[in-house]
């Protein structure tokens, strides 16, 4: 084995922090939001533009279609390449809690139509469910990819997919039956929308803290770069010393001299063999 091959070697083998149980919970949680702001637009917008509002059916329809179809798309994209771009200056958790800051927001706007004509209400519902799905992509798509950071297994992988499962059913749960159920407890109407829009939010708001809080505490976590045990850091350095110290070798001997006889080896790495490799 070369000097080359070992450094290689003792470098290749990032070790992360092993994610616990409360760790995995706690990613499986912000879940819930991304499901109530998957769901709520779904199952109760339409009807609320047009049974509640009183908005013409294709125009309502339209009002929604396209800024699903333009912020929907557009803001996975520019959400995904931002988080990437700038994870080392701003890890991905982060923007949980710009979702925390935002999602009340947004999702009280789209249940506060306006009074007016057609035009006005369709007009506010294409830029506020705009602002909708740019601020559903803030979060959800950065909350995605952290799993890839947090688990250093298939298996872990797996797991965190499951927890992720968990919390979709509660999620898909209170937007299906208990939204419903507080547009009726707050006597029905436009009211009684945004009463459940306002209650929903907090409890999006919530899971997103959550999400974020529960597993920095725990250090689950991190910064989302790699964790690197003592071990790991020791045998990093050893590698940088043999590059350094080893030039004068190569820039003396052909590379099949030196793997030949190991030169270098036997000084900087003691439990590698001398000799012929």
């Amino acid at each position: 084995m070369s000097v080359e091959a070992a450094a290689l070697a003792a470098s290749a083998s990032p070790e992360r922090a092993r994610l616990t149980l409360g760790g995995q919970a706690g990613y499986g949680v912000g879940q819930i939001a991304g499901q109530i702001f998957r769901d709520i637009p779904s199952l109760l917008l339409l009807f609320f533009l047009t049974n509640v509002v009183g908005m013409d059916v294709a125009l309502a329809g339209a009002a929604i279609f396209l800024p699903k179809l333009v912020f929907g798309v557009g803001s996975d994209f520019a959400v995904g390449m931002l988080s990437d771009r700038l994870k080392r200056r701003l890890p991905r958790r982060y923007w949980l809690l710009v979702g925390a800051v935002l999602a009340p927001v947004a999702l009280n706007l789209l249940f506060r139509v306006p009074d007016g004509d057609n035009a006005l209400r369709a007009a506010w519902v294409i830029v506020t469910f705009s602002l909708y799905m740019m601020v559903f992509a803030t979060f959800s798509v950065p909350y995605l990819a952290i799993a890839g950071e947090l688990a250093s297994s298939e298996r872990q992988r797996t797991v965190l997919m499951a927890w992720r499962l968990v919390f979709t059913a509660v999620g898909v749960l209170t937007a299906g039956a208990v939204a419903p159920a507080l547009v009726e407890h707050f006597g029905g109407g436009a009211g009684g929308y945004r009463q459940m829009a306002l209650v929903l939010s907090v409890i999006a708001s919530t899971s997103l803290l959550l999400a974020f809080f529960w597993n920095w505490s725990k250090g689950g976590w991190g910064d989302g770069r790699v964790r690197h045990s003592a071990a790991q850091d020791r045998r990093d350095g050893r590698a940088v010393r043999a590059a350094a110290l080893c030039q004068p070798v190569r820039s003396q001997f052909p590379a099949t001299h030196r793997q030949r006889h190991g030169l270098c080896n036997h000084a900087l790495f003691p439990h590698l063999p001398v000799g012929p490799q």
